[in-house]
């Protein structure tokens, strides 16, 4: 059924898959993030040195009609798969950037960056997004949000889905995006879980489509970053660095070497429900729905869409 003009909140993997189906499928769309650029955790992080994908580091997909998808991005020039990952399920990456992924993705529609929404006002199936630096979009008859549920949760208040938010939970990761000064480096390099408070390392210029300088991606695991959450980032980077070059075997030194804050950076407990709806013209859909997958984001969206259109514009 058709419905009218629809906001997106959030133009994460989630906020743009459901664009992506809404669009369609007819649907008059417009996407608002408080970013500069779409993609959400789908990041990149330039510098001198080469980028950084100092958020998502790869897509597994398992669902067919995702991997389906995968072929025409990699047709596209926007995804290829990351040989070194090798498991059942492979591992792909966006070329040249996770950033450039979500570029790609986000190309059709309409999205305003640099928008944070601070506010979701209005009536039943006519409402209005205020942003914090001042002016107010809409009406909307219908309003997706897709970014962290501890974000949304204010602008669902007293809604029968507040409670489910309420128990969606995250935990943090300080990533640590590292050049170092000198010496022979490892090659292609990733490290599951230790003791030492790092969880992943990877040679960021031995992914597909990189170039740049020899340089490393570091992941503080959960229970590190948690017990050092609030630390300056600066202290942060020369902690992680001296993890990662004793783990390597290599010297310390850097060129570069630059920490970043993840606060809700992966799902511990989600919702087990593919999209949440307030009943009143307002939905929820992301990672926080089905886990922490970046594939479980796009699900998500693609299942908010499904549930607006069917929805329609009855009231």
């Amino acid at each position: 059924m058709s419905v009218s003009r629809i906001a997106i909140v959030g133009a994460g993997a989630a906020g743009l898959a459901a664009a992506a189906s809404l669009q369609a499928a007819g649907g008059d769309v417009v996407l608002f993030d408080k970013g500069r650029f779409a993609g959400g955790r789908l990041a990149t992080r330039d510098s001198s040195w080469g980028g950084f994908d100092h958020g998502a580091q790869f897509l597994r997909l398992r669902d067919a009609g995702l991997r389906d998808e995968a072929a025409r991005w990699c047709r596209a020039g926007c995804l290829a798969g990351w040989p070194q990952q090798t498991t059942e399920v492979p591992a792909w990456v966006g070329t040249p950037s996770m950033r450039a992924l979500a570029a790609s993705w986000a190309r059709p529609f309409e999205l305003h960056g640099g928008q944070a929404v601070q506010a979701i006002d209005g009536t039943p199936f006519s409402w209005s997004l205020r942003f914090a630096g001042g002016g107010v979009a809409g009406p909307f008859s219908r309003v997706l949000v897709t970014v962290p549920a501890p974000q949304a949760r204010p602008w669902f208040a007293g809604s029968a889905i507040a409670p489910v938010l309420a128990a969606i939970r995250y935990a943090p990761c300080w990533t640590m995006m590292w050049v170092p000064a000198a010496g022979r480096l490892p090659p292609e390099t990733v490290f599951g879980a230790a003791t030492d408070g790092l969880d992943w390392i990877a040679r960021e210029d031995g992914k597909p489509g990189r170039d740049g300088a020899p340089r490393y991606l570091v992941h503080a695991d959960a229970d590190w970053s948690a017990a050092h959450l609030d630390e300056d980032g600066p202290d942060v980077a020369v902690a992680l660095r001296q993890r990662a070059a004793t783990r390597l075997g290599v010297d310390a030194a850097a060129v570069h070497a630059v920490a970043h804050r993840w606060r809700h950076a992966r799902v511990t407990e989600a919702a087990q429900q593919p999209v949440l709806s307030s009943g009143d013209g307002r939905y929820y859909a992301g990672d926080g729905c089905l886990g922490g997958r970046v594939e479980a984001a796009l699900l998500s969206g693609r299942a908010a869409a499904q549930r607006i259109l069917e929805d329609g514009d009855d009231r």
